[in-house]
C-alpha cells in the first residue's frame, strides 16, 4: 500500500515540478486518500512557481538505485538554483536540511519531504528526534544523525533503499521525482496501481 501511495504522490510531484512549481509542504496531513485508494496531494496554498528558466530537465532514464546512490548518476540540471526559493514556510518536521538552514532550495526539497512523509506513515509517527520540534530538527541536521531507523521490520529493504535515496543531505544527490519512478519500491506501487485502478 505504501508503494502504491508513493507512486501516486510521485505522479503528482512530477506534474507540479514540470509546471516549475514546488509544493513546499508535503506531509502526511496533505496527502488525501479516497475510499478507492486514490491518493492526491492537497493544500497547494504555499506552492511556489520558480519561473520558466530551462533549469528543470527531467529524465526518465533507467537508474540503478540499490547500493548505488552516487551523485554522479544524477543530472545536475535538476538542481540548478537560478530560480530558487528561500522563504521559510511549511512544516518544520518535514523540511529538508537546506530549508532548515535558511539556504536556497528548489524541487529536491519536495523529495526530502516525500521520504519523511512515507517514513512517518510506515512508523506511525515522525522519526525521532524530528518529533521534538524545531531545535531537535536543526540539531539532527547539523550533526548529521541518521534519520532512517535500523532493523525495523516496518521498513522493508526496498523501502529502506528508497528512503536513503531521497534523504541525501546534499540536495544535488537526491533523484528527481520522475527518476524515482524507476526505483524498485515505486515500481511495486505502479504495478499495484495499474492492476487495481482499472477494476
Amino acid at each position: 500500500m505504501l508503494a502504491n501511495i508513493t507512486y501516486q504522490i510521485l505522479l503528482g510531484l512530477i506534474f507540479l515540478h514540470k509546471q516549475n512549481k514546488i509544493h513546499r509542504d508535503i506531509k502526511p496531513g496533505n496527502i488525501l486518500i479516497a475510499t478507492d485508494g486514490t491518493a492526491k496531494i492537497g493544500d497547494l496554498g504555499i506552492a511556489k512557481h520558480l519561473g520558466y528558466k530551462d533549469d528543470l530537465r527531467h529524465t526518465t532514464e533507467q537508474s540503478s538505485f540499490l547500493s548505488n546512490n552516487s551523485c554522479s548518476n544524477l543530472s545536475s540540471s535538476f538542481y540548478q538554483l537560478s530560480n530558487a526559493a528561500r522563504t521559510f514556510v511549511g512544516t518544520i518536521t518535514y523540511m529538508s536540511p537546506e530549508r532548515i538552514n535558511g539556504e536556497q532550495y528548489n524541487y529536491s526539497s519536495d523529495i526530502w519531504s516525500l521520504a519523511l512523509t512515507i517514513m512517518t506513515t510506515a512508523l506511525g509517527k515522525p522519526p525521532s528526534p524530528l518529533s521534538d520540534g524545531y531545535w531537535s530538527v536543526l540539531d539532527c541536521h547539523m550533526k548529521g544523525d541518521p534519520l532512517i531507523p535500523k532493523n525495523d521490520d516496518r521498513i522493508s529493504p526496498l523501502l529502506m533503499d528508497f528512503l536513503a535515496s531521497c534523504l541525501q543531505r546534499d540536495p544535488k544527490c537526491r533523484p528527481s521525482s520522475d527518476m524515482l519512478l524507476q526505483h524498485p519500491f515505486v515500481q511495486k506501487g505502479a504495478f499495484y496501481f495499474d492492476k487495481y485502478s482499472s477494476s
